[in-house]
């Protein structure tokens, strides 16, 4: 259905205007030009990890402040959390959107604070929703 409304959707992406015919076509050229995009199709998906990670360490430190040092019981602590993210993000970014960018950057925080920071950048084959789908069972297994 998404890719369909966005089939349908007649906005354009003015960064990602392809040309009509490239100019070569050769199976080599061709293949290093796929190699070349799959590679900054990574980068891209590594800096979206990093965006996740950070907005979750965000998450993370503003719920501690007020569990330390305004002694804020978890609930009341999280209340506090989700009422800054709701007041600074803009008006149209309705709550169920929000709660599952939070929830994402959550679970990529857990994961890459437990088994280091150093390992987004090897990830290759996964993107930040696939792992952000991941169950809470499976990123603490991980």
């Amino acid at each position: 259905k998404k890719l369909i409304k966005e089939l349908k959707d007649d906005s354009v992406n003015k960064d990602l205007i392809f040309p009509p015919q490239l100019s070569e076509d050769s199976y080599t050229y061709l293949y290093k030009e796929i190699v070349k995009a799959e590679a900054n199709n990574d980068i891209a998906s590594q800096k979206l990890l990093n965006c996740y990670f950070h907005f979750g360490k965000k998450l993370s430190d503003r719920l501690n402040y007020y569990k330390n040092e305004k002694k804020y019981r978890d609930r009341k602590a999280q209340s506090k959390v989700d009422k800054e993210v709701k007041d600074q993000l803009p008006k149209e970014v309705n709550d169920t959107t929000r709660w599952k960018q939070t929830e994402r950057a959550k679970k990529i925080y857990e994961l890459f604070i437990e088994i280091g920071i150093d390992k987004m950048e090897r990830v290759k084959s996964y993107s930040a929703l696939t792992i952000s789908k991941l169950s809470w069972e499976s990123i603490d297994y991980i």
